[in-house]
């Protein structure tokens, strides 16, 4: 299944619209193109979750809060806020 299905599969059970006013919904990393068969369903994307992802190879984490809740400045590796998203893309699942 291509990504872009998946998403719109999960946009009938949870519209977007019904998402708290400032809510960072959707795709925030990778293609909507990537073909996608396994999903790894988490509370938060943490570094341990990401590298659980890649270590186990799902493409795509699906999470209940969102990667960023703010806008980014920067990518890094070592920063609390970007750590996750950095192991995502050099895993290859960005």
């Amino acid at each position: 299944m291509r990504l872009n299905e998946f998403i719109a599969i999960m946009e009938e059970i949870a519209p977007p619209a019904l998402a708290q006013e400032g809510d960072n919904v959707g795709l925030l990393v990778g293609r909507e193109d990537q073909e996608i068969r396994r999903v790894l369903v988490a509370l938060d994307c943490t570094p341990e979750v990401a590298q659980e992802a890649v270590t186990r190879g799902f493409d795509l984490v699906l999470t209940h809060h969102p990667l960023f809740y703010h806008p980014q400045r920067s990518m890094l590796p070592d920063a609390p806020d970007t750590r996750a998203a950095c192991i995502l893309l050099r895993g290859g699942a960005g």
